[in-house]
């Protein structure tokens, strides 16, 4: 499966951002990589470890939106890894968006009903053939949810946005922690835990 990341609003625009993708990586995907000595066998693998091994200073916006989207086309495969196939899933697609509060506001009163901004909302798509080249769902994500709680919390924007990426995932993927007997909260905390990551959104909201 691979993530499309469209054309966001005003993400990653500023060297801070750029600066902090860099350090993101080591702290976290290179340091996964290197403990657990895993490589899984998702179509940009090969791309990924080249980007965890480049220390340079990303110089423009679509060098780093390249190296974002194999990163969350990386982490699609590796979630989907751990209860299915790889390869039912290599026609599917997830488009990935990030946008402002006040959009992100606009969105969840048109289709959830809710005037106020949240930080993230899932789309799912229904699959019709899984041999077809198609979306099956979309991920927005509020950028302004993303530094402040990166901030409260005091870890990366980066890790919060993964965080926030695995759980709109597992929800495309069918999993539901308002209706489940755990399930999705038991593999979104498998899935941080094998990143390092910090607590996932439904562990820090029932803490």
């Amino acid at each position: 499966m691979r993530v499309e990341l469209l054309d966001n609003e005003s993400f990653l625009n500023n060297i801070d951002s750029k600066d902090k993708w860099n350090l993101f990586k080591q702290e976290y995907i290179k340091t996964y990589f290197i403990n657990k000595n895993k490589c899984y066998k998702d179509i940009d693998s090969n791309n990924m470890l080249d980007i965890l091994t480049d220390n340079n200073t990303i110089k423009d916006k679509n060098m780093l939106d390249s190296e974002m989207q194999i990163y969350f086309s990386f982490i699609a495969n590796f979630i989907i890894q751990r209860f299915s196939d790889i390869d039912l899933y290599s026609n599917l697609f997830v488009e990935f968006m990030i946008i402002s509060n006040n959009s992100m506001q606009e969105l969840n009163k048109q289709y959830m009903k809710k005037d106020y901004a949240t930080d993230v909302l899932s789309f799912p798509l229904e699959i019709y053939n899984i041999q077809e080249i198609q979306c099956i769902g979309s991920i927005v994500i509020n950028m302004d949810e993303v530094y402040s709680k990166s901030n409260t919390y005091k870890h990366s924007i980066y890790a919060e946005l993964s965080l926030l990426f695995i759980h709109a995932l597992l929800h495309i993927l069918g999993f539901d922690h308002e209706n489940d007997n755990g399930e999705h909260r038991q593999l979104e905390k498998n899935i941080i835990e094998e990143f390092n990551l910090p607590n996932s959104l439904i562990e820090r909201t029932i803490n």
